[in-house]
């Protein structure tokens, strides 16, 4: 997307679409264009190795 923060940008679509300050979300996708795409850099190894980190630091949070 053009506009990186899409969380904001559709908490404050959805505002003005309850506050009717627009027809519908037919309005949303006209205005939404893509302008940049992201792809994975990173090597399957060092992926997997650092999700493994990840997945041991949330179950050594969860059991504390």
């Amino acid at each position: 997307p053009a506009v990186l923060e899409t969380t904001a940008v559709g908490a404050a679509y959805l505002a003005g679409l309850q506050a009717g300050l627009c027809a519908g979300p037919g309005e949303f996708a006209a205005s939404w264009r893509s302008e940049h795409q992201f792809q994975p850099k990173m090597d399957a190894d060092e992926r997997d190795a650092k999700y493994a980190g990840w997945k041991d630091a949330v179950s050594r949070t969860l059991s504390r």
